[in-house]
């Protein structure tokens, strides 16, 4: 797992452990230390059958520029959950960027 140098932010890229369980083009790159912590869960649980991170991306046109955009998901799970196989995409964010914006004037 290499990190980066002179960031704020834990970051680096994630060398998977478990042989076959990710799927990615290339080893996934963390932005923080939840979402490190979240590749390692993946990794090590037996649970997890599959995991990608940045594998899913949603095209959507801007209704401010009316550009096409793509958002990239943070992650896809499948998992087995007792006697079934579940699909899940993850976003991983901090709390603060979940809020509704807080009208301006309000106190």
């Amino acid at each position: 797992m290499k990190r980066k140098k002179y960031s704020r932010y834990h970051q680096g890229v994630y060398t998977p452990m478990s042989n076959g369980k990710y799927k990615g083009a290339k080893n996934p790159r963390y932005l923080s230390s939840w979402e490190l912590k979240f590749f390692r869960w993946c990794d090590n649980n037996p649970n997890i059958i599959e995991w990608s991170s940045e594998s899913v991306i949603i095209p959507y046109i801007n209704p401010i520029d009316r550009k096409a955009h793509r958002y990239m998901v943070d992650n896809k799970v499948i998992i087995k959950e007792g006697n079934h196989v579940v699909k899940y995409l993850i976003e991983i964010k901090p709390k603060k960027q979940t809020q509704k914006p807080k009208p301006h004037g309000n106190k």
